[in-house]
């Protein structure tokens, strides 16, 4: 019984104090701009996309409602997405989780951009769903934001991880005046053609989160290296043990 209590008691200060922070040493200085990379690509949807999505859903055809279930479904995806993410960083290292979410955002953007495509000979209109499709899967991908927080708050000592934050999060706010930039550099090129599809700036923009997404993806597979132990784990697997030797240790000297 006592053991079992300062566990508990082992594992409550290690939160406090901050787990992987006792150290006071910060990642490899790669896993530190890949953070920052992650923070822009999280700005990347409200600078670019965002504005621009009311007359892209127009251009296609769509109303008030395709523009509701767009909206709604990108919440819908974050939503879930970051009940998952939450499970995922608990579970495995972060590089496969941030790769997973760059992924689905790359493969979203690609069904951005090509929705003017899905009218089929059957007549069926599926522009519209297409565009909502893509959304909900931005919203999942959106999630990368939160593995990132996670991992500031595993690798980064305590002492330096609330100006760390406001740093990465004044950098990613910083970055959204960019949108307006990129929609009017995306507007001085003239529409273009891939096959049947019909590339203008509403769609672009798509294409535009598309690269940077893979930028983002080459570099966490080339760059990112994830720290072998994770300081919170590790400590309170410690704390365990030795809570576990001590539990053991009075149990033998009651027994004599």
């Amino acid at each position: 019984g006592s053991g079992s209590g300062d566990q508990k008691q082992s594992r409550t200060a290690n939160a406090s104090s901050g787990g992987g922070g006792g150290g006071g040493g910060l990642p490899p200085f790669s896993a530190l701009v890949c953070l920052y990379v992650l923070a822009f690509l999280a700005s990347v949807d409200d600078a670019v996309v965002l504005p621009s999505l009311w007359a892209y859903i127009q251009d296609i055809d769509g109303d008030s409602s395709t523009y509701g279930n767009t909206m709604v479904g990108y919440f819908c995806g974050r939503m879930v997405s970051m009940v998952l993410v939450g499970r995922a960083v608990d579970m495995f290292n972060f590089k496969p989780v941030f790769m997973v979410c760059l992924s689905i955002g790359i493969i979203a953007s690609i069904l951005y951009t090509a929705a003017p495509i899905f009218i089929f000979a059957s007549g069926f209109d599926g522009r519209g769903l297409v565009v909502t499709l893509a959304r909900v899967l931005l919203g999942t991908a959106s999630s990368v934001s939160l593995a990132a927080m996670s991992y500031v708050a595993t690798h980064i000592p305590k002492s330096r991880r609330t100006g760390f934050l406001g740093r990465l999060m004044g950098f990613q706010r910083a970055t959204l005046p960019l949108g307006p930039v990129f929609n009017i550099g995306l507007s001085a090129i003239p529409p273009w053609h891939v096959g049947a599809l019909k590339l203008t700036k509403l769609n672009m923009t798509g294409l535009l989160t598309a690269s940077f997404n893979t930028i983002g993806l080459i570099l966490i597979l080339v760059v990112f290296r994830e720290p072998k132990t994770r300081p919170q784990l590790s400590s309170s697997s410690s704390s365990s043990s030795s809570s576990s030797g001590s539990g053991s240790g009075s149990g033998s000297g009651a027994g004599a």
